[in-house]
């Protein structure tokens, strides 16, 4: 499989095109098998992010979706953790790049669906976890050696917000191909969620791009593959059709971008958009669209710093 490194940028004619970010693959059919599991509902609820979104019917009910154009009210900056890490650019980096451990969608709990598949403590400041062994897109190996790499380096990095909680993680090293040993500073008996805020990047790759380059061309184990990026018109990505949950349904995803609500339900309504996001409620579905709402991920945590006053008493 090609080793997916470079970014390009084209041009047309006399006018400079826009930048076009794409990462080569090695060109595939994509098999079919049930999708909607992850998919129609998946793709829904990423679009939605817990707001309304509006659905066309005849995608939600057909058997084989094809190709769906999601058109979502905002363009990320980047599809990396490191670089951004707002609503808008996690959602649609989510369908290529995965977290070391899976959450749960339904309650959003740890679940070992993922990338890592069980975990134990071991002592207080001690937990061993099972790596799952499977590729990223490149042809690169995930195993116990890429997960420690991927630690290490959110521990180096510290960015946004899982900053503060990658912290607590002292060490990270693989046993073999399957085990990673991570210690701790303090007892953190809900590592594993941490673990769920951790991206898994391809380490070879990663290394020789950069993190910027890299969120404009990301590489992961998930469901979708990066195929393109035209800034200011759309983001591609096809399916894996050798993920481990299964290869999906769809043949591709394509995110294209409008800011004003007017504009996104029209595209619903001409049929340019299969799903649109970020829908308020005085806005007038078209006559062929359905509603969806979903329960927001997004969780409001206040803390307090028990090592100040007035708290440390």
């Amino acid at each position: 499989m090609t080793d997916s490194s470079d970014i390009t940028s084209t041009s047309a004619g006399s006018q400079p095109a826009p930048k076009r970010y794409v990462t080569p693959t090695e060109q595939r059919d994509v098999s079919r098998n049930d999708f909607f599991k992850m998919g129609m509902l998946g793709v829904a609820s990423m679009a939605g992010l817990g707001e309304l979104a509006a659905a066309a019917p005849a995608f939600a009910t057909a058997k084989s979706a094809g190709d769906l154009i999601v058109c979502v009210a905002s363009e990320p900056i980047g599809l990396n953790q490191d670089v951004d890490n707002n609503s808008a650019s996690s959602a649609i980096r989510d369908l290529c790049v995965e977290y070391l451990v899976a959450p749960n969608p339904a309650n959003h709990l740890p679940s070992t669906a993922g990338l890592l598949t069980n975990w134990k403590q071991v002592d207080d400041l001690t937990w061993h976890f099972t790596a799952r062994s499977t590729k990223f897109t490149n042809g690169e190996i995930f195993d116990a050696r890429a997960a420690a790499w991927n630690l290490g380096h959110a521990v180096a990095a510290k960015a946004g917000f899982t900053g503060a909680y990658i912290g607590l993680i002292e060490s990270a090293h693989h046993i073999g191909d399957k085990t990673v040993v991570v210690k701790t500073s303090q007892p953190v008996p809900y590592l594993p969620a941490i673990l769920s805020l951790v991206q898994a990047l391809p380490p070879a790759y990663f290394t020789k791009v950069g993190g910027v380059p890299f969120s404009h061309a990301p590489i992961g184990t998930g469901p979708f593959i990066f195929k393109e990026w035209v800034p200011g018109d759309h983001i591609l990505f096809t399916g894996n059709p050798h993920y481990y949950g299964g290869a999906p349904k769809l043949n591709s995803v394509k995110f294209i971008f409008a800011s004003q609500d007017s504009t996104r339900v029209n595209l619903l309504a001409t049929g340019a958009a299969h799903i649109v996001n970020n829908l308020v409620p005085s806005d007038t579905a078209p006559s062929n669209a359905k509603i969806k709402s979903q329960i927001s991920e997004l969780n409001i945590v206040l803390e307090f710093n028990m090592h100040q006053p007035p708290f440390d008493d």
